[in-house]
């Protein structure tokens, strides 16, 4: 009787294992294929519940892309990682440090939107020879240049410090 029992017990179980199985391998894969194996867009926008925009992401023409982290009122531009633009050269242009794709980098900016640092590669600022270098820039609330530490073409490094007129007033080495 006991074994009666058992047997009874184990071909249930089985029978149990056995329809959930075939039920899941049935039905379940159509509601997988349904869904896109990944979302696209051209840009993104994460907003708060009243619609005001928070984090902004896009893909830039001509590859790279651009994420953007704005104040909370929406507008303002607080903070911002890009890569494959051209670190602001002028029109026509032609460098290889101007051309699309050359410049990446991390800008933190102030309250008023104004950049305050800028992380990673480096414009040569106040109209030197075009280059972009590995650095860490500060700027002040005027959009001085107060404060930078970057590596030349050859690896070597450097640090300055600036006046409000954009004079070094002292560097290393």
């Amino acid at each position: 009787m006991l074994r009666t029992g058992f047997l009874a017990a184990g071909l249930s179980l089985a029978m149990s294992f056995i329809g959930t199985a075939l039920a899941v391998q049935l039905f379940v894969p159509a509601a997988v294929e349904a869904q896109q194996e990944r979302m696209t867009a051209a840009g993104l926008a994460v907003v708060r519940p009243d619609g005001l925009p928070g984090v902004t992401a896009e893909v830039r023409p001509t590859g790279g892309g651009l994420l953007q982290i704005l104040g909370v009122d929406g507008q303002t531009l607080r903070a911002q990682l890009g890569a494959g633009g051209t670190a602001n050269c002028p029109p026509g242009d032609a460098s290889s440090y101007c051309q699309e794709g050359a410049n990446a980098g991390m800008d933190v900016r102030h309250p008023d939107g104004s950049l305050a640092v800028r992380l990673g590669l480096l414009a040569s600022p106040f109209g030197l020879a075009p280059t972009l270098a590995p650095g860490l820039r500060l700027v002040d609330l005027q959009g001085n240049i107060r404060y930078q530490v970057s590596l030349d073409r050859d690896g070597n490094p450097s640090i300055e410090l600036f006046d409000t007129d954009g004079k070094v007033i002292w560097s290393a080495p």
